[in-house]
């Protein structure tokens, strides 16, 4: 079945909920707090029952909000699941921070164990199984979220840490695709495969003296993004790559 924004739900409207609503205006959205100036913004939050009836069937949800609070225990998402998600397309955004590794810049792939300490990544995993599709992105670009502001900020502090990004952009499209090509309980990692230093970003941006130093700090790493490549047969996409691709002027 072909993705279908008509038929599209996002759950929680954050940087990419918003970007992807942008490019896919008819799809409905969720707010936590009101309902907003479009019919579409629908008031929702899991942790409160009563909104769960503000929700419109679908059959493609991208749920973009993280499990990270507590009040959001295993029973209530359970029945969350069951109410609304079930015999649907569950697409849930994590982040690559899900991965345990002891080595520095060794190569991440889906095969590696998760944080289960993380009550979040728990929690994903739990859902995973009952048949949404897990999404890791990597370090999140795109307008307003450059690494040259950070860098103009001094907000790295380790140049010789790689940065693993991915154009927002090129996260509209894997999505769109997983959704077409969609099979339950899988786990994918999202990442433009552009491993790079902080440090040769910024020498490129000419800001090469942003960093309180060099050396290289604990939680480096490469992400592998072969198994979603070859899983969707993108082996010729071009993801954008930062700064070459992208608009950096602030």
């Amino acid at each position: 079945m072909n993705f279908n924004e008509k038929d599209c739900i996002i759950l929680g409207c954050g940087y990419v909920g918003k970007h992807f609503l942008s490019i896919h205006p008819s799809c409905l959205f969720t707010q936590r707090t009101k309902e907003g100036n479009s019919n579409k913004g629908l008031k929702f939050d899991l942790a409160n029952k009563e909104t769960w009836e503000n929700l419109k069937n679908c059959k493609f949800v991208l749920w973009t909000f993280s499990l990270t609070d507590p009040i959001l225990n295993f029973d209530l998402i359970n029945e969350f699941y069951n109410y609304f998600c079930k015999d649907k397309k569950v697409i849930i955004l994590s982040s690559t921070s899900a991965f345990q590794f002891n080595t520095e810049n060794i190569q991440i792939d889906e095969s590696f164990p998760l944080q289960t300490e993380d009550q979040r990544y728990y929690k994903e995993e739990y859902l995973r199984k009952m048949g949404a599709v897990i999404l890791h992105l990597s370090g999140i670009i795109g307008p307003n979220r450059y690494p040259k502001k950070w860098y103009l900020e001094k907000r790295v502090k380790n140049g010789s840490n790689i940065l693993n990004y991915i154009h927002v952009i090129d996260i509209i499209y894997f999505i769109e695709k997983l959704f077409s090509l969609f099979i339950p309980s899988e786990r994918f990692i999202l990442s433009s495969g552009d491993t790079k230093t902080h440090f040769e970003i910024a020498s490129k941006l000419g800001l090469e003296n942003s960093f309180d130093n060099y050396d290289l700090s604990k939680g480096s790493k490469i992400l592998k993004n072969k198994k979603i490549i070859k899983y969707l047969q993108e082996e010729n996409y071009k993801f954008l790559k930062y700064p070459e691709d992208c608009e950096v002027i602030l």
